[in-house]
């Protein structure tokens, strides 16, 4: 992952070292090229006005006009700089003789006769820069026709001028470019070194926490860059998804040893009733079934045991369907007349403990009634188990708000303080243990009270009694 980030780093470094380059480059030479036309243009402008004002005594404007060019060659005999020479060529583009000589002479100058006739040939001004033999700097070549009155070329102008303090000029503009350039390329790539370190450092820490995280380290968080921008916030979102993670790494660790101990409990139920099965078939193999008192002993109780299996194969289940969220058979359910039935059973078996149903307007939830008549009959009937005779138990029905408030109540012998955290738990009994409880009662309760958005709460006193709260939403008025 370093190497990645490393490699991604150098990519990205590299890229910006190209550009950056290149366009300096490219600024460079079009500022070099175009100081340079500006010299070589401002000298031929010279130049023209030289021959214009040397032929016509006006402005170099439209074409070069003289009926005599001897009588123009005799102007220009003296070159009015030393930085100009001027020749003279005939209207076929021949060599005719030197006019104005400055520090130049016409053989220092390569300008092929062809270069020269082709001019001539086209009738329009032209310019050539050549180099000068021997020396640095360069000569500028200019070519003006002259034309008579009637529009016939006459013959040709050329002036030769040095070029040597815009070669000096553009010298000093080419180093100070190099140099210029150069320097700036180099700050701007240091900045820019300076400035990916700083942009790559959030990812280079969130590499080295992911590898912390792959080895199992959980608690590993990045610390959030300042601002609001998007670093800022992919540090939050990648904190988040840590979160996330280690919560869910937490609820199934949870999962994992809930999961370990109901195995261990469920092995623990079965082994006590299969072990039972196994002792009266073994008694009825071994004679007893010749007994007919033995026999119908043996029948009884091996009945009562596969009753517990069913029983406890019935309760898993329903676990089953709902930890997986199915099974549920929704519709509108007055839980007033939801409780009386199981009231009703409740008093019935209650032998001696008064059990009171207090209910008001009809309260209205969206549920399984099946599943909830069966939460409420499994509360009434732990009531009973630990109530003494005489004691009270009683069932209350409200609503406030959108909510649906059920309570039962029992003055029995409560629940243990070191018990109660865990009377939800499956196959937790505790000290109070039941003959033929399997232990999933509550737990069954708590998994069908949630599967209808609702919850369930226990509140106990030892020598007190217990009182457990359900709160369900109310169905939404239309």
């Amino acid at each position: 992952m370093r190497m990645l980030w490393a490699s991604l780093r150098q990519r990205l470094f590299l890229s910006y070292v190209l550009i950056v380059g290149l366009t300096l480059a490219a600024v460079g030479i079009l500022i070099y090229h175009q100081t340079q036309s500006f010299f070589v243009t401002n000298r031929a402008k010279q130049a023209r006005e030289v021959v214009y004002w040397a032929v016509s005594q006006s402005e170099p404007l439209g074409q070069l006009r003289a009926d005599n060019v001897e009588s123009v060659a005799e102007r220009l005999l003296i070159s009015p700089s030393p930085d100009f020479s001027f020749f003279l060529f005939d209207n076929g583009g021949t060599f005719v003789k030197e006019l104005g000589q400055g520090s130049q002479s016409l053989t220092e100058v390569p300008l092929s006769s062809s270069s020269v006739a082709s001019a001539v040939k086209k009738g329009s001004e032209a310019k050539f820069i050549m180099p000068t033999a021997g020396r640095r700097y360069q000569t500028l070549v200019c070519i003006f026709p002259v034309f008579n009155s009637a529009g016939s070329l006459q013959g040709v102008i050329q002036v030769q001028a040095r070029l040597d303090e815009a070669n000096l000029a553009l010298d000093k503009l080419r180093w100070l470019l190099v140099s210029g350039l150069g320097g700036v390329f180099l700050l701007a790539c240091i900045l820019w070194f300076f400035f990916i370190r700083a942009t790559f450092r959030p990812l280079e820490q969130m590499a080295r926490i992911s590898r912390a995280v792959a080895a199992g380290d959980l608690s590993q968080r990045m610390h959030l860059s300042p601002g609001r921008d998007e670093l800022h916030e992919t540090d939050q979102t990648f904190n988040r998804m840590l979160d996330s993670i280690e919560e869910y790494v937490a609820k199934e660790k949870q999962n994992q040893e809930r999961l370990k101990r109901f195995f261990a409990d469920l092995t623990h139920e079965l082994r006590s009733p299969l072990t039972v099965l196994k002792g009266y078939t073994d008694v009825l193999l071994r004679g007893s079934k010749d007994d007919r008192s033995a026999l119908e002993g043996s029948l009884v109780a091996m009945r009562i045991t596969t009753g517990r299996l069913i029983k406890l194969t019935n309760d898993l289940l329903t676990l089953n369907r709902l930890d997986a969220g199915t099974g549920l058979s929704l519709e509108d359910v007055d839980v007033s007349l939801l409780c009386e039935p199981a009231c009703q059973t409740a008093k019935v078996i209650a032998e001696g403990r008064e059990v009171i149903c207090q209910s008001g307007p009809a309260v209205i939830v969206r549920g399984d009634v099946e599943l909830l008549g069966r939460v409420m009959s499994n509360l009434l009937d732990n009531a009973i188990q630990h109530t003494h005779s005489g004691g009270r138990i009683s069932v209350t029905v409200a609503s406030s708000k959108d909510q649906c408030h059920i309570t039962v109540q029992d003055d029995g012998e409560g629940i243990p303080p070191e018990d109660l955290p865990h009377v939800f738990d499956r196959f937790y009994r505790g000290r109070q243990r039941r003959p033929g409880s399997t232990g999933l009662g509550l737990a069954i309760a708590k998994a069908t009270i949630e599967a209808h958005g609702g919850q369930i709460a226990i509140e106990s006193t030892v020598g007190s009694g217990t009182t457990v709260t359900i709160v369900l939403p109310l169905v939404a008025e239309p």
